[in-house]
């Protein structure tokens, strides 16, 4: 499940690691204070007087690409590997961000899925790259993408693993990236990624913060009566809603008019129950079968984390 981490170590044996490192570039600041930038494997190492850091896929370090399921086992290996590569203790160094990610083999194009995800509370929906989602609220993050599109365009095809060829494969990334000690409760060292409770808790929080995104439902047009003038505007409404693009769109219009003044907060809350209301309704909309399939998957991903 982990795939980038950003490592931190205080120790007083920096000045033998830059020997250990390939493409290796000294930078001196103008009060002589010196740093080592350069790699090992596929991570990134910078190294300061008495502190590394080191960032990267732990996955691509240990099997060369972070498309096959990575666990908690394996985590200790690359860990370890780690350790042994820098000749220090890595598993007491500090964790400052946390990746968790899964590939999804998904019977429909990956773009129909991320079509039907809305917004997410506390959560800013963006477009990530050419071909994803992009959730953020400033500490932690959610990306949702065409992961062997990735690779093609980075032209890395030959990197893919054959059960991942030719398939459609979304990607779900849960991305923790600022003020992990306020977000665990405590500092979060690399030996605790191993650690079963520390590892069954985070990813109990990858699989409920996928699940606070609202998902666009099915309208069940064939069902729908229409009598008057105001189930005409009930179904403009419903139109919308079945669509994410322009649900969003309204929803963002209507946040654009709180914020400005435009509209009263009793009148915005008013539409948005309203909108909420209709969503809801059963009577109108029934579970998208491409989400259902998404959300069984995710379930299932939780579950056999082993």
């Amino acid at each position: 499940m982990y795939d980038t981490v950003k490592l931190s170590l205080i120790t007083s044996e920096c000045d033998k690691i830059p020997n250990l490192l390939s493409d290796v570039e000294t930078k001196i600041k103008p009060t002589g204070e010196y740093s080592h930038h350069g790699n090992l494997e596929n991570m990134n190492v910078r190294v300061y007087s008495s502190c590394l850091y080191v960032e990267g896929s732990l996955s691509k370090y240990l099997n060369g690409n972070n498309l096959e399921r990575f666990t908690m086992e394996q985590t200790e290996e690359a860990i370890e590997k780690l350790s042994d590569s820098l000749k220090l203790p890595v598993k007491n160094a500090k964790v400052n961000r946390i990746d968790l990610a899964e590939n999804f083999i998904l019977k429909r194009p990956v773009r129909e899925y991320m079509s039907l995800m809305g917004q997410a509370t506390y959560f800013t929906k963006k477009p990530y790259s050419k071909n994803g989602l992009y959730y953020d609220n400033f500490r932690r993050s959610m990306i949702f993408y065409n992961k062997v599109q990735e690779y093609q365009d980075n032209k890395q095809a030959n990197l893919i693993p054959e059960v991942y060829k030719n398939r459609n494969v979304l990607r779900y990334e849960l991305r923790f990236t600022k003020r992990l000690k306020e977000q665990f409760s405590s500092e979060v060292k690399a030996a605790d990624l191993y650690n079963e409770n520390f590892y069954v808790n985070i990813i109990k929080r990858w699989l409920t913060t996928y699940f606070d995104i609202k998902k666009i439902k099915t309208f069940k047009d064939e069902d729908f009566k229409m009598k008057d003038i105001k189930d005409l505007k009930e179904y403009g409404f419903i139109l919308s809603l079945k669509d994410g693009i322009r649900c969003d769109l309204i929803l963002n219009r209507l946040e654009h008019a709180r914020e400005t003044g435009e509209m009263t907060d009793r009148t915005y809350y008013r539409c948005k129950n309203l909108l909420k209301r209709l969503e809801e309704n059963k009577k109108h909309f029934k579970p998208n079968d491409c989400i259902l399939e998404l959300d069984q998957k995710i379930r299932q991903a939780a579950k056999y984390y082993r």
